[in-house]
């Protein structure tokens, strides 16, 4: 009993130091039409595809490998009826540091974009 506990502390702990640096986003779609969305970030970029009219959806960005400049969030929104794409910049980032949740909104011509810790 005694080994089983000391393996899974130590299980805990290699879990718990991981180097992948991630960020949480959650992309809600208020239009009446399939989107994908794409955020990029100085060398980074990851697509969220085929998010359904108004669909949530939950994912994990991975900077583990961004490049330590100062840049800014881009996201590009598709409309997947007709594919035409809308490009939008979003704050600054510093040497490389992004936050810990981005919160994208999209509806029409218009994005709502919350970064936060």
């Amino acid at each position: 009993m005694k080994q089983l506990l000391i393996y899974f502390f130590l299980l805990s702990i290699i879990y718990s130091c991981s180097t992948h640096k991630v960020t949480t986003v959650k992309i809600i779609n208020k239009n009446n039409y399939p989107v994908s969305v794409t955020v990029k970030t100085i060398n980074i970029k990851q697509t969220f595809k085929d998010i359904k009219p108004g669909e949530e959806i939950k994912g994990i960005y991975d900077w583990t490998e961004i490049k330590k400049e100062d840049g800014q969030w881009i996201v590009i929104v598709q409309n997947l009826n007709n594919q035409s794409i809308d490009s939008f910049s979003h704050g600054i980032i510093r040497s490389g540091e992004l936050s810990s949740f981005l919160d994208i909104e999209t509806m029409g011509r218009q994005l709502t974009i919350n970064v936060s810790e």
